[in-house]
């Protein structure tokens, strides 16, 4: 199983995202796939003397501010983290998503994405 984690959503920046993907591992055993600034989660992961090597990064700068429309910053942001992560999720490379990110876009990011349940 892997675990897909959005590090750009949170208010606090991705060292929150990236030690719970850590823990996540060291706990459960769970494969940890990484979207964000790829230098920002190497070197987070490095100054914690992580053994942890069997992990993914999904590069990428864009993130969906709390401030934007889900929607219409989706559309204009296609290669948003939610977006990536999403994608990830829907194509079968990933099983969950974590972000604490705009939760509005990650709703409609797994709608139009992911689809509705019948």
């Amino acid at each position: 199983m892997e675990i897909i984690i959005d590090t750009l959503g949170g208010e606090k920046g991705p060292v929150p995202a990236v030690l719970g993907g850590l823990k996540a591992h060291s706990a459960l055993g769970v494969d940890i796939a990484f979207v964000g600034n790829s230098k920002s989660i190497t070197d987070i992961i490095r100054q914690q003397n992580s053994t942890f090597q069997s992990y993914r990064i999904i590069h990428t700068d864009q993130k969906i501010l709390m401030s934007e429309p889900p929607a219409e910053a989706l559309h204009q942001k296609p290669d948003a983290s939610i977006s990536l992560a999403m994608r990830e999720v829907a194509e079968h490379r990933s099983h969950a998503i974590v972000s604490a990110g705009h939760t509005g876009a990650t709703v409609v990011a797994a709608r139009n994405l992911l689809g509705l349940l019948p």
